[in-house]
């Protein structure tokens, strides 16, 4: 009868184990690193991925202004530069919509060159109404940089 209770305890746990079993949202073509932050005229060396990527730029900011109604949230470009191992520089200008948080993965535009990912997460500072004291040295942004794992047949 013992034997009994602890095959049906067993039992028990194996279905409370495989109900609570979660779904992964992560795409298995991609292997996820941290969110990083790089400051204007600044260069990120990753050595674990061989990268050496730099905020050359600020192309555009036309956010709409914190404290403005707008007909449109307005958006953000920086040029940004990357060298993969010994290859050629390459420059690509990731872009974010106004009124868009780092959370805020719908309105993220991912840009894909040389096996990787890089979105624009977060500009800052984020447009006051009347600062003009703004420069293009006070601006910092919040990058993601995914891999794209090789694909072996």
């Amino acid at each position: 009868m013992l034997r009994d209770r602890k095959i049906d305890f067993i039992f028990i746990l194996m279905i409370v184990f495989i109900s609570c079993k979660r779904e992964s949202t992560v795409d298995p073509e991609i292997e996820p690193l941290s969110p990083y932050t790089i400051k204007y005229g600044e260069t990120l060396h990753l050595p674990s991925l061989d990268l050496k990527v730099g905020f050359r730029e600020v192309l555009e900011d036309s956010r709409c202004s914190i404290g403005v109604i707008c007909c449109w949230q307005g958006r953000a470009r920086i040029d940004v530069w990357m060298i993969i191992s010994r290859a050629d520089t390459i420059t690509i200008a990731p872009m974010i919509f106004g009124n868009s948080g780092t959370e805020d993965s719908l309105h993220h535009i991912p840009t894909d060159t040389l096996g990787y990912r890089i979105m624009l997460l977060r500009l800052d500072p984020y447009p006051m109404f009347g600062d003009t004291a703004l420069t293009k040295a006070d601006y910092t942004a919040f990058i993601s940089i995914v891999k794209k794992k090789e694909i072996v047949l």
